[in-house]
């Protein structure tokens, strides 16, 4: 008989929730080991979902090393305008 446990079997996620997680990944904040190994599994089965990290990790990496005295000051205000409204 399966060992049933509150969690989900790792390979249960879905691509909504897999999305859900997709910038805490990216960002290194996905600490749950059991929803970390939920979102490895889901990527390595699902294309679109995998697709989808790629090119969101490569553009966060691009944010990255670009440098921020290259933003004029006038768009980083707005930009912490629009953030202090969300």
């Amino acid at each position: 008989m399966k060992n049933t446990t509150d969690h989900q079997n790792v390979d249960e996620i879905d691509c909504l929730e897999a999305i859900d997680n997709l910038y805490a990944y990216l960002d290194g904040e996905l600490n749950d080991e059991i929803i970390l190994a939920k979102f490895k599994n889901h990527l390595s089965h699902c294309d679109s979902c995998y697709t989808r990290s790629e090119l969101e990790g490569a553009i966060s990496e691009k944010i990255k090393n670009t440098k921020k005295e290259t933003t004029p000051e006038s768009l980083q205000d707005r930009l912490r305008n629009l953030m202090e409204k969300l």
